[in-house]
């Protein structure tokens, strides 16, 4: 239901450049502005489509960012219609097939998958191919039940999966693993280890033998709690419990440099088109190599149809060159410097986990041709960890 009502808005689709486009998408997410379609072209660039009303609100968020936003495409609803995951337009005499027999539909908590992965679960994976369900595969052959149990086996990060066959259609949905952290049964016997190094701060033993006090240095693995317990003139083996805090201290830097390269579109663009055939591909054009020196390429990818919907086992690849000449730009030492702080805040929330940063100290060495941001921060944070005895 989303992907039509995504095809039926006026959207507009844009390249987002720079040193932190996540960060731009964070920013966006944080102010209610919706993307859709999001695909990496390389480490600095995203394409992705959004509503044309909220396209005017991105110049702020690119500012901060350090990202530049371009204007690729526009669709207007009542106008245009297609498969909006490929960012393929039809008119009404084209065909109007999806881009693949296989799409990969991924529910809530895809974040613990990742896009390189769950790409993986379309019809270009081997491993679904080689579980039967590939494009071009008889219908009345598949066992979705057994093409469920095949992938499931091969791919540990699944945690659930759904083939739904409309037509000649095959749909797959996917629901990620949510790792959980390992739990030592309360029967079995351990210690309690430091997870990083630091100075304890407190420390309450439950269950189990204190091997160190408040106020002492210790560094990562060392044993804090024993799960040997002394009794008389024997000893018996414990489950460890303890609640350790301890002062741990950062000292992390983020660099960047300030002169970027951009990109000045010539205008000159190049089309090329081939079929692929039930896995071979069948160029319409003479030569491998790309047109131009310095280029963008975009592809196309559109199963083709015959009248009432039957999907043939044939997709046509349309293949664009826009060239382009490198062009040198300066980033703002201090806006780069506040990207950068960000940044690191983030770094040491996440290694942190509940932690409480008791006292941050920002210091930066940036020169004309990068920036330098360096944090030193003391955290108070839990330390223990358990682990299983020898």
């Amino acid at each position: 239901m989303q992907d039509i009502v995504n095809t039926l808005k006026s959207s507009v689709k844009i390249d987002i450049t720079g040193a932190f486009p996540e960060r731009f998408f964070n920013l966006c997410a944080q102010n209610k502005i919706e993307f859709w379609d999001a695909e990496p072209v390389n480490e600095t660039c995203i394409t992705a489509r959004m509503s044309i009303k909220h396209f005017k609100r991105l110049h702020k968020f690119s500012r901060r960012s350090m990202c530049s936003i371009k204007y690729s495409r526009r669709k207007a609803r009542a106008f245009f219609c297609g498969d909006s995951a490929s960012g393929t337009h039809y008119s009404q005499a084209s065909f109007s097939a999806p881009r693949r027999s296989c799409t990969c539909r991924c529910s809530s908590g895809t974040s613990t998958l990742s896009a390189s992965r769950a790409s993986t679960v379309t019809g270009s994976w081997p491993g679904l191919a080689q579980a039967g369900l590939e494009i071009g595969t008889y219908k009345p052959s598949l066992e979705p039940r057994l093409i469920v149990n095949e992938v499931l086996l091969q791919m540990d990060e699944i945690s659930w999966i759904a083939i739904n066959i409309t037509g000649s259609r095959a749909v797959v949905d996917v629901r990620p693993r949510v790792r959980q952290p390992e739990i030592v049964p309360l029967s079995e016997p351990c210690d309690i280890v430091a997870s990083k190094s630091g100075v304890i701060e407190s420390i309450y033993t439950l269950n189990g033998t204190g091997k160190v006090a408040a106020g002492q240095t210790v560094t990562k693995g060392q044993l804090l709690v024993s799960g040997i317990v002394p009794r008389n003139y024997t000893a018996s083996k414990v489950h460890a419990k303890a609640e350790i805090r301890a002062r741990v201290w950062y000292d992390i830097r983020a660099v960047t440099p300030l002169q970027v390269t951009g990109k000045v579109y010539t205008g000159r663009t190049r089309s090329r088109a081939a079929l692929v055939f039930m896995g071979q591909r069948i160029n319409l054009y003479g030569g491998a190599e790309d047109p131009f020196d310095k280029c963008d390429k975009i592809v196309f990818s559109t199963m083709l149809t015959l009248p009432g919907s039957v999907t043939l086992p044939v997709t046509l690849v349309t293949e664009e060159f826009r060239e382009y000449l490198p062009e040198g730009a300066h980033l703002d030492a201090y806006t780069a410097e506040q990207a950068l702080k960000e940044r690191l805040g983030d770094i040491v929330a996440a290694q942190a986990e509940e932690g409480v940063v008791k006292d941050a100290e920002w210091s930066s060495l940036s020169d004309e041709r990068r920036a330098v941001v360096r944090l030193r921060c003391e955290t108070l944070e839990r330390i223990a960890l358990v682990r299983m005895m020898d």
